[in-house]
């Protein structure tokens, strides 16, 4: 527990005093002199707290489903608590839009819970998600923390607001009001920060930019898919794997699957279920091909100079070039998996070079994102863990890179040939 003690204060230091490019990171004495990131920057990866005193990392948090946040000043602050009231009318559109809305302030844990009890009694049913960041990581890192003057914070003390006992801390620090609509991937799609506290984003206004950054439906749908599929267990695991093959066989994105297993199912399982499903929907969309879609796929890759090429070259490497083409991939995925059904390789020759050169890709990719299980779950994990991990991914993309550079220098030649 002292060890772990330890890590966390070094982490908290070094991410309170060092901004993103290494220097020394100095507060803003006023609203005005803050600097907000802007759209197409990508949210930090640091911690916050909920009510009930659970830290959870950001990152991980946005990256199950797109987000809306708002940052206020505190529920001591009557703007605030008036501006987070008018987004009850647009919560439920927002949860429509596949949204989820979190607020964030320095207000400590504590204070969060008595406001949500205050809300539950007067029968206001709020649905977005009141987050702590009482130190002000996540604001400084957001470029909106400025520094309260004493002067401000002693007037503040006489109207009754006491900043330290609200956060409980003593930085004397406050968050410049801001909205932001982040994607999944962490990338920040919008972006409204105004150093006058008193101008806020109406609610029409935050529900038109949302619906126009809401990302396709089948993002949705794989988002609350994959949500689901981590609150069932072990049944999960088999939906997930025919959720995977159904996607393959009717060309739908594999990506957020494959990156969705690592966050829920970790390297290991998720790897291996992924390899198995992948493997699985490539060997049914082959089957398709040879015998039920035939005339279909040759019309698609009739005129595919590339194809014809790999296609002479099965007739005489066989399952070799398959191997190839799965460890460089010069041809659209799922496309592929039809189009070899047209050629003379064997079933079991294609199944067995496409789970083995499939497997780089896989690993890497399931790595990706079992680093938003590591987040979410950095409290339990040692400093030595997070550095292996993180030289682990580096070591998997540097491997993956090496080994597709010689495949696809191997793949010319045979083609050539």
């Amino acid at each position: 527990m002292r060890k772990r003690t330890i890590i966390c204060a070094v982490l908290f230091v070094f991410a309170v005093n060092l901004s993103p490019d290494g220097r020394a990171d100095q507060v803003p004495a006023s609203p005005e002199d803050t600097q907000p990131l802007t759209a197409g920057e990508r949210v930090p990866d640091m911690g916050l707290r909920t009510a009930d005193g659970e830290t959870i990392a950001l990152r991980a948090l946005v990256a199950q489903r797109p987000s809306v946040l708002i940052f206020y000043r505190g529920g001591w602050c009557p703007i605030c608590t008036e501006h987070l009231s008018e987004l009850i009318d647009i919560q439920d559109d927002l949860t429509a839009l596949g949204y989820q809305l979190l607020a964030i302030s320095p207000d400590r844990p504590e204070v969060l819970a008595e406001a949500d009890a205050i809300a539950n009694e007067a029968g206001v049913q709020a649905t977005y998600t009141l987050l702590s960041d009482a130190p002000m990581t996540v604001s400084r890192a957001f470029g909106l923390a400025f520094q309260v003057d004493a002067e401000t914070v002693e007037q503040y003390k006489e109207w009754g607001i006491d900043l330290e006992a609200a956060s409980g801390e003593i930085h004397h620090l406050l968050p410049v009001p801001a909205v932001y609509v982040v994607g999944t991937d962490g990338e920040i799609v919008y972006a409204h920060a105004n150093p006058d506290y008193r101008d806020r984003l109406d609610s029409d206004k935050i529900l038109a930019v949302a619906r126009d950054a809401a990302p396709p439906a089948d993002t949705n749908i794989f988002t609350d898919l994959l949500a689901w599929i981590d609150q069932v267990g072990p049944v999960g695991m088999a939906v997930f794997v025919v959720v995977y093959v159904v996607a393959t066989v009717f060309f739908l994105p594999g990506s957020p699957l494959t990156l969705g297993a690592g966050a829920i199912f970790g390297l290991l399982r998720g790897a291996i279920l992924v390899s198995l499903a992948s493997t699985l929907g490539a060997a049914m969309a082959f089957i398709v091909g040879r015998y039920l879609a035939r005339d279909w796929v040759a019309r698609k890759i009739e005129k595919n100079a590339k194809f014809s090429a790999i296609d002479g070259a099965v007739g005489r490497e066989g399952w070799k070039i398959v191997l190839l083409t799965r460890l460089s991939p010069i041809f659209p995925f799922n496309l592929l998996n039809y189009a070899y059904g047209l050629t003379n390789v064997k079933l079991g020759h294609y199944v067995l070079a496409s789970w083995i050169g499939m497997m780089p890709g896989t690993v890497m990719y399931v790595y990706l994102g079992s680093l938003a299980r590591l987040g979410a779950e950095v409290q339990e994990t040692t400093t030595g863990e997070i550095v292996l991990r993180i030289v682990g991914l580096i070591a998997t993309i540097a491997v993956t890179v090496y080994i597709t550079r010689i495949a696809k220098r191997a793949l010319k030649e045979k083609v050539e040939e």
